[in-house]
């Protein structure tokens, strides 16, 4: 899971959203999406991937109103998941 601090809150009918909980996504968070325009940052796939794994309510259309600054931390965050913590493969010297 991770929190991304929004510096420009979110409507949400009178409520504002001012971080987004987002959680690892599975292989079906992922379809349609091409894994090498995540890694790109790619904004449409950036904003279709987001309202999937927002463990924050979002409605479809309020991804649209994300400043630029916080999809590219948005951005950063979903290309974390895809990096491997640890090789699960030994290393020879």
């Amino acid at each position: 899971m991770k929190t991304i601090p929004l510096s420009k809150p979110l409507a949400w009918g009178e409520q504002k959203i001012a971080e987004l909980n987002l959680r690892r996504p599975t292989a079906g968070d992922l379809r349609g999406i091409k894994l090498q325009s995540l890694s790109d940052m790619d904004v449409n796939s950036v904003l279709a991937i987001l309202p999937r794994i927002s463990m924050t309510p979002l409605a479809p259309g309020a991804v649209n109103d994300i400043d630029p600054a916080d999809l590219v931390a948005i951005g950063e965050a979903i290309a974390g998941f895809f990096v491997a913590s640890a090789s699960p493969f030994p290393t020879t010297p």
